[in-house]
């Protein structure tokens, strides 16, 4: 896919919407301008910036909000404490038995994944395949997620910043050494009785007498900033690095709340459709920050 830009003061976009061609014709923001996106729901109005630092997903974003892609697709995906998820195309008039998560618009978008972009509650997260059949971690071209998530402890949080990678090689070379034979012995026990919870437990400990056997440190940093916003906005730690943020609710995040409230089948899916329709409206940039708080980077 090729990446869209603003090269001149009007662009226009030719997208196939329903098998019709539209003509778009969307102006070009000046530099003291951006787009806020409205999504309204059957649950309440989020607001939204899309991030200049992800210019392929911003612009591919702008260009299905303006031609009404989105108009009465479905939150088709609600896990509590996690995220919502919308964008599948097929989720359009598709009743409670229909298998939805699987449609795009025909296209994947490069992954923009930026250091400094955390997972925080409120964050817009583009949808994509596992790395098994995705390994550049390319995302669908329409689906996204909104960030629900809860608050982690640094304690909590220091576990998912580990290269659990190298973390297993190390301890595979470690327990070979003859003074650490009871490790060994305790693991061998715990991989017997399949009890992996302990399993990742006891790896998780032998981190400083790796750092002191092969001078390898396998944690990740983490940020005084990540440490406090995960601590009190909460979010999805997990997800950091692995898909790309590309934008940001600025006002209903209690919308996010009213979804993730709301009772699902086996599949994730809410018993009663939560339907949405998005709309842009071009403002100042200093207008958006007066009014919702935003601060532009």
């Amino acid at each position: 896919m090729k990446s869209i830009f603003f090269p001149m003061i009007l662009f226009v976009f030719l997208f196939s919407c329903e098998g019709k061609k539209q003509k778009i014709v969307v102006e070009t923001p000046k530099p003291d301008e951006d787009y806020l996106v409205t999504v309204n729901t059957s649950e309440g109005e989020m607001k939204l910036v899309l991030f200049d630092q992800t210019p392929n997903h911003k612009n591919n974003f702008l260009k299905l909000v303006a031609n009404e892609f989105y108009h009465d697709l479905l939150f088709h995906r609600v896990i509590n404490n996690f995220m919502i998820q919308g964008g599948d195309p097929k989720s359009k008039d598709a009743d409670l038995e229909t298998d939805l998560g699987n449609g795009d618009p025909g296209y994947t978008v490069p992954a923009e994944i930026r250091k400094g972009l955390f997972h925080y509650k409120g964050m817009l997260g583009a949808a994509r395949k596992m790395d098994q059949e995705n390994p550049k971690k390319a995302s669908n071209g329409s689906q996204f997620y909104i960030v629900h998530g809860r608050t982690y402890n640094e304690e909590e949080l220091g576990k998912m910043r580990v290269n659990y990678q190298k973390l297993y090689e190390l301890f595979g070379e470690l327990v070979k050494k003859p003074e650490y034979k009871n490790v060994a012995s305790i693991y061998l026990k715990l991989q017997q009785e399949k009890n992996e919870k302990e399993m990742e437990t006891l790896i998780y400990g032998t981190r400083d007498f790796i750092k002191k056997e092969f001078n390898e440190d396998v944690n990740l940093p983490l940020s005084a900033q990540e440490i406090e916003n995960y601590g009190k906005i909460g979010g999805a730690p997990m997800l950091d690095g692995e898909y790309t943020i590309f934008g940001q609710v600025i006002s209903g995040l209690e919308v996010i709340d009213k979804i993730t409230s709301k009772a699902v089948n086996s599949k994730d899916r809410p018993t009663e459709n939560v339907d949405m329709k998005m709309t842009l409206t071009l403002m100042k940039r200093t207008e958006i920050t007066a009014k919702y708080g935003y601060k532009y980077p």
